[in-house]
C-alpha cells in the first residue's frame, strides 16, 4: 500500500448557509465524511485547506475529524479560529497557514486563499468555492494561470489526491484570473 496525499478544501461543517450560497445538498456533511473514510487510508496524509466548520468546533472534531484515517494537516482558513495548541490537542498532526513542498516534480504551495507563488510553480487553494459569492475579495490577489482553485462542490464532496491535481489540474480545470477556464 502506497502513501497518498489527499486535499480537502472548505468543508464548512455546521454552516447551513452553504446550502444556498453554494448549492450544497442537505446531506453534504455525511457525504464528505463518507468520502474521506472511503478514500483515505491509514498510511495516507489528508491536507485540509481550511474552513473546517462554522461553530461547534469540538462537536465537529469529535464527530468527524477524529474518526478520519491518516495523518492530518490543517492549513487554517478564515473560519478556523481556535489556537494552534487547540488544534494539536484535538488531533491534528500539523497546523499552519500555508506550506510548500516538491511533489511529482512540481514546487507546490498549498494555502487556503490564493497567494503569490514565490518560488513555487503552482498554488493550490480553496476559499472561493463554486458560486462566486466571494468575488469581491479578489482585489489584490494573484491572477495567474498557476493558481488552482479546489471547490468541494466541483469535487462531488470527495477529497482529491495532490498527484491528480498536479497531473491533471482541478476537477473543473485551472483557474486563470480567478475565473474557471
Amino acid at each position: 500500500m502506497g502513501h497518498a496525499i489527499w486535499l480537502l478544501p472548505d468543508t464548512h461543517f455546521n454552516h447551513k448557509g452553504m446550502l444556498h450560497l453554494c448549492g450544497r445538498p442537505h446531506d453534504y456533511e455525511k457525504r464528505i465524511d463518507h468520502a474521506v473514510k472511503t478514500a483515505v487510508q491509514d498510511s495516507d496524509t489528508l491536507v485540509h485547506l481550511g474552513d473546517i466548520c462554522l461553530g461547534g468546533d469540538q462537536e465537529v472534531h469529535d464527530r468527524y475529524i477524529k474518526q478520519w484515517p491518516g495523518k492530518k494537516i490543517l492549513i487554517r482558513g478564515n473560519h478556523d479560529k481556535q489556537s494552534v495548541t487547540w488544534y494539536f490537542r484535538i488531533g491534528w498532526d500539523c497546523v499552519c497557514d500555508y506550506f510548500g513542498l516538491e511533489y511529482f516534480g512540481k514546487k507546490v504551495l498549498l494555502s487556503h486563499r490564493p497567494m503569490d507563488l514565490g518560488e513555487a510553480e503552482v498554488n493550490i487553494h480553496g476559499h472561493f468555492h463554486n458560486s462566486g459569492h466571494r468575488r469581491g475579495e479578489q482585489d489584490g490577489v494573484p491572477r495567474t494561470g498557476d493558481h488552482v482553485l479546489l471547490a468541494l462542490e466541483w469535487m462531488n464532496y470527495h477529497p482529491i489526491q495532490l498527484r491528480t491535481v498536479i497531473e491533471k489540474g482541478a476537477p473543473r480545470g485551472k483557474v486563470t484570473n480567478l475565473e474557471v477556464e
